[in-house]
Formats: C-alpha cells, structure tokens, sequence
C-alpha cells in the first residue's frame, strides 16, 4: 500500500474496491486510479472543476463524487474564506442535484512548499474547520490533513 510520501495514491487506495473514475479536458492531468475510467481535476482550481462538472456528469452519470481540491486557490492571491467555500458549496449543490454522494478531503498540508506563507496557512486552517464542520450537500468529510501532517513540523507534510 502506498504511504503518506504519495498521498494521491494513499488516499485513493484506502478507497480501495470502490470505482473510482475521473475525467477532465486535459489529458496531461487525467489518471487512472484502481482500475476504474478517468475522473481527477488535478491541478484544477474549484471554479474550474464547478465548471467541468456539468460535461463530466453527463459523461458518466456518477453515483458518487470524490473532492479533493482547494490548494491551488488557498495559494491565489485572492484567496479567502468565503470565496472557497462558495465555490466548495457551488460543487456540492450540483452534486446533490444530480442524486449523488459527496465525499470530500480536506486541503493538505503544505508548509514545507516554497511558496508557502502564514495566509496561506490561515486560509487552509480556515476553510479546513469550515470542511470538517460537515457542511450542507456533503455526506462525508475525510480529514486528510491529520492524517498526513508532521506531528514535529505543524502545517508541513510528513516525508
């Protein structure tokens, strides 16, 4: 099994025996995970995966929507609170909509990426309790963050 080094992998394959499928449209960021079809907005900010939903729902018609994303927009300068949880809740309502599961993961860590700064970290730790307060349109919430934070290094990733 994959460790913390990998959380991609890690996370996915603790999900192990369920389908995980992924699609976007860009071939560079699609990904193959536990043998399913293509489903992964790596890379992608919330709005654009809010964007791609439609399409990538029509494609698949999908039971259950895996989200884990919000990094890249907690390292945009416009970054804060409420314009990632509007975004957030934006992807859950069209999820809902459609009858589907949401389950979503948390923002990782990332203190030890060069880029790294305290309003960074304020945004994560921010929309991090707003996530594990469980809010409307989800029906489970993954804290990835504990599971993959360095218990000697807070807000970086375990190596």
């Amino acid at each position: 099994m994959p460790g913390p080094d990998d959380p991609y992998d890690y996370v996915t394959s603790c999900l192990d025996g369920l389908k995980i499928t992924s699609r976007d449209s860009d071939n560079k960021t699609r990904r193959n995970l536990n043998g399913g079809d293509y489903y992964a907005f790596e890379g992608k900010w919330l709005a654009r995966i809010y964007e791609d939903l439609p399409k990538v729902h029509a494609e698949g018609d999908y039971d259950t929507y895996l989200i884990f994303g919000g990094i890249n927009d907690a390292y945009a300068k416009y970054c804060n609170v409420n314009t990632m949880t509007n975004e957030f809740n934006k992807i859950f309502s069209f999820i809902k909509e459609k009858n589907a599961k949401v389950i979503v993961m948390n923002i990782t860590p990332s203190g030890n990426y060069c880029k790294h700064n305290q309003r960074v970290q304020k945004c994560v730790e921010d929309v991090n309790k707003w996530l594990l307060s469980k809010p409307k349109n989800t029906d489970l919430v993954i804290d990835v963050y504990s599971l993959l934070e360095d218990p000697k290094q807070k807000g970086n990733m375990l190596k």
